[in-house]
């Protein structure tokens, strides 16, 4: 299969929180998953470079929003982006790990994107 240079994704999945129970590992294997598949040459073709993730840690609010803005950066319109959250939670616990997350980020991100 050929490259799929206009794809790009960014991925996160947070299973231990440091202040609530901990979840499944289901919820990094997810993540983990998810990116594999999309750089995998023999189905989605993602270069690597265009295919970011955060686990745990490393998805504090800072870097979330700043995968976000990479992602509204790169992605043009004729580009694929991909925004993918791995979590059992999301409603109740990204909205108080990440505060004002859908109010701010994501709506400036999908504003330039096509609408379907």
């Amino acid at each position: 299969m050929r490259s799929f240079d206009n794809g790009f994704a960014f991925v996160v999945g947070i299973a231990n929180y440091p202040s609530v129970r901990e979840l499944s590992a289901t919820v990094l294997k997810d993540a983990a998953d998810i990116s594999a598949l999309l750089t995998d040459a023999a189905r989605c073709g993602y270069p690597s470079g265009q295919v970011r993730y955060l686990l745990d840690d490393q998805a504090s609010a800072d870097n979330i929003r700043a995968g976000l803005g990479w992602l509204a950066e790169v992605a043009g319109i004729d580009d694929t982006a991909i925004c993918h959250y791995s979590d059992d939670n999301v409603p109740a616990i990204f909205t108080q790990t990440v505060p004002g997350m859908f109010t701010q980020d994501v709506p400036r991100l999908f504003s330039q994107s096509v609408p379907v």
